[in-house]
């Protein structure tokens, strides 16, 4: 039986790539004769950088960068077609999993160090960038990364706003001049790999429905939801373009909007998409039995450009039978249709805390109770 172990990240306790071999080790101790492929996942957000990089015999470079509270940190990018590409997230700069739980504020945390790794990565030789852009603790319509490139970002007065911008400048009504960014960024293609399909403004709009994990409460999120529509309605009068209710354009807190609206080759794709794509994952299943997929909480947002999606839109049309592994499941997809079998590791976990100390100790006893499952077919 050969089984392809394609997971994304659970968030906050394990990489893909372990929580991949934390379900290879709960199959295999149960079911001998095994054939199992490892290929972990990203949707453009956390692991993104590894995987592809891992996957396509690149290499890294680490740099020091603005952090998300404006903090100097290391933050890591990968170089694959022999320099020619780099892979980039933003989350390496301004990532949730750089801020405490306590520390968590939408209004400080800034996307300025993502720019910077991109300027790096032009002047290493890149001439291809992928961006990952999920995952981050900022809310500041990309204006951090814009500035980083060259932009200039004013207030309503002309004033030039502080460096480096975050979603404080929102309050009011800022301005992007788009200054020296294009010729930054004249010569380079850019792929945005995108882990979700909200538009930037609105009720699933990048405010309202990330911002609760980023530390914002109902007024915060109403404040920069509106910023959001000032700044972007203003570009989109003087461009004639229109950038607010673009499906993705919201993820990253509004990072793919910024880069989408304004550099001159760029492209906003799904990200596990073209992770699936870069990595071979047609090739990978080819004579597979099923394919085991997962992530840290199963739940609307899963099939909302997430892994579990992508790897679902992959296997239509084959015999390849999916199952499923969440650290937690939410109730109206415990038995969802799309997944011959579902396990929650907290079926084995006392409770959420004992899973996220015991992790992988937890998501191997899930496989192994997965195991039981897949033998009973044919």
């Amino acid at each position: 039986m050969k089984i392809v172990i394609a997971p994304d990240s659970f968030k906050g306790t394990l990489t893909a790539a372990a929580a991949a071999a934390a379900i290879a080790a709960g199959l295999k101790s149960e079911v001998d004769g095994l054939d199992v492929v490892l290929m972990p996942l990203s949707d453009g957000g956390e692991g993104l950088t590894e995987i592809l990089t891992t996957a396509r015999g690149g290499h890294y470079r680490e740099i020091q960068v603005c952090g998300p509270h404006s903090q100097r940190i290391v933050a890591k990018y990968g170089l694959i077609d022999g320099g020619a590409t780099a892979v980039l997230e933003a989350a390496q700069a301004c990532g949730l999993t750089l801020v405490g739980a306590t520390a968590r504020d939408p209004w400080r945390a800034t996307s300025f160090g993502f720019g910077e790794m991109i300027v790096d990565a032009i002047e290493q030789g890149a001439k291809a960038l992928i961006l990952g852009v999920g995952g981050t603790a900022s809310m500041d319509g990309g204006l951090g990364v814009l500035q980083a490139l060259g932009a200039r970002v004013t207030d309503e007065a002309g004033r030039a706003a502080f460096v480096p911008a975050n979603a404080s400048i929102l309050r009011g009504a800022p301005v992007i001049n788009i200054g020296t960014l294009t010729q930054v960024t004249s010569n380079i293609d850019v792929t945005i790999a995108s882990d979700v399909e909200n538009p930037l403004i609105g009720a699933l709009g990048a405010a309202r429905i990330f911002g609760p994990q980023k530390g914002a409460d109902s007024e915060t999120i109403r404040l920069i939801d509106s910023g959001l529509s000032r700044l972007y309605g203003d570009l989109e009068r003087r461009t004639r373009r229109r950038f607010r209710h673009r499906r993705g354009f919201g993820a990253g807190g509004g990072i793919a909007a910024g880069l989408a609206s304004l550099l001159p080759h760029v492209r906003l794709v799904r990200g596990v998409d073209l992770v699936l794509d870069q990595i071979g994952f047609s090739a990978a299943i080819k004579g597979a039995d099923w394919v085991v997929t997962g992530e840290g909480r199963i739940d609307a947002q899963s099939f909302r450009g997430k892994v579990l999606s992508g790897v679902c839109r992959a296997l239509e049309g084959t015999e390849i039978r999916v199952a499923a592994i969440g650290g937690t499941i939410d109730d109206q997809y415990v038995n969802d249709k799309r997944f011959a079998a579902m396990e929650s590791c907290l079926d084995v976990a006392g409770d959420l805390d004992d899973f996220e100390m015991r992790a992988e100790e937890k998501l191997r006893s899930a496989a192994r109770r997965l195991a039981h499952r897949i033998r009973i077919f044919p």
